[in-house]
């Protein structure tokens, strides 16, 4: 799969330290310069492994140098076929890698470090992940609670102060600022605020970019009904270890504070992963979506209904006459919908028009 600016891109999260993978890296590619592999109009190979100058707040980065040669012998250098970002996390026993190929030919390549890493490091084959993860939102924990956002608020503080879990020194909450409307007035905090949530890791410093804290991000939202307060927690990229634990202390702390119920929308994952063919050309297979896809989303009021016949094709006006609404307030609800779960789920009026198969091709 290619990303932004076309290079094909994997990832996965190593456990090992960052001079431990470093050094197996520089003997890999050393074997790995003593054979050739097929290409689409000849063969590849890599000829050296090269670690470049970072400022302090970059990642650690490297480039595998290359040849190729053609049907008929004739060998030509490749210019940094393939490249590599490494992010030590924390307590510098796990190492963040990303993998670009920014040549075509170099893709079967890619493929076969990533495979040869997953041997070396059996662990780091549940983390892979192909393109863009961090574009995908990992639903940690979402309830309905029987409390406004003003506890809520209180109730972070002093969750904050109490939690102790291995690899996680502390736990801070930062309100996000609210967005300014229209005229630069900040519309009010009643209905709904976010939180952005750091976990605050253990481990030295490092002369190049180290994580050493994972951000999270928390939103409670203000609603009608007995449980009126709805949170998300959500993590994007990799679900580490200290976030699953912190996302599951979470969860029980609000049990134990507050009646809860649950929330029956679907958890968002990330696309699931395909090899690349020997020609070059690879992807990865988009999600099947739900026959339901109303289900998807929490049943509050009348929600489903509106999404159920927006999906069958009626208009916010002939939705409104059905569910004793005005189409303004249809409209908008099925707009605050699409941010929340995405067009996947909630589609545009040209997207639903559309048929199943391009409707695939636009996501």
């Amino acid at each position: 799969m290619l990303d932004d600016v076309g290079r094909w891109r994997m990832g996965l999260l190593v456990p090992a330290s960052d001079m431990d993978l470093l050094e197996w890296l520089e003997l890999y590619v050393k074997n790995a310069s003593e054979a050739r592999l097929p290409a689409e109009g000849g063969a590849i190979c890599l000829s050296s492994f090269n670690l470049l100058p970072v400022r302090s707040d970059e990642p650690l980065l490297a480039w595998i140098g290359g040849g190729f040669w053609d049907a008929y012998g004739q060998g030509y250098p490749l210019y940094r076929p393939l490249e590599l970002a490494l992010i030590p996390i924390a307590p510098c026993d796990r190492v963040e890698i990303e993998l670009y190929a920014r040549d075509a030919r170099a893709q079967n390549y890619l493929v076969q470090l990533v495979v040869a890493i997953t041997e070396r490091w059996p662990a780091a084959g549940s983390s892979l992940w192909l393109h863009a993860p961090k574009a995908q939102a990992h639903r940690l924990a979402e309830l309905k609670l029987k409390t406004d956002l003003s506890n809520f608020a209180l109730g972070l503080e002093e969750f904050a102060g109490n939690y102790n879990t291995d690899g996680v020194f502390a736990v801070s909450f930062r309100e996000q600022a609210a967005p300014t409307g229209p005229g630069g007035t900040v519309p009010s905090r009643k209905r709904q605020r976010t939180w952005t949530v750091h976990l605050h890791l253990p481990g030295p410093a490092r002369p190049y970019y180290h994580i050493r804290t994972f951000d999270l991000t928390l939103t409670a939202s203000r609603m009608s009904g007995k449980y009126p307060l709805t949170f998300t927690l959500t993590r994007q990229g990799h679900l580490f270890a200290e976030v699953a634990a912190f996302g599951q202390e979470f969860d029980a702390w609000c049990r134990d504070n507050w009646r809860t119920a649950p929330v029956t929308a679907a958890p968002v994952t990330a696309r699931p992963i395909t090899e690349p063919s020997v020609t070059g050309r690879a992807g990865a297979e988009a999600a099947t979506p739900t026959a339901r896809p109303w289900e998807m989303i929490p049943d509050h009021l009348w929600d489903r209904q509106a999404l159920r016949l927006w999906w069958e094709g009626l208009t916010c006006p002939e939705i409104g006459r059905r569910l004793s609404q005005a189409p303004k307030t249809v409209r908008n609800r099925l707009t605050l919908l699409r941010k929340e779960h995405g067009t996947d789920v909630v589609p545009t009026n040209r997207r639903r028009r559309l048929p199943t198969s391009e409707v695939g091709t636009m996501g």
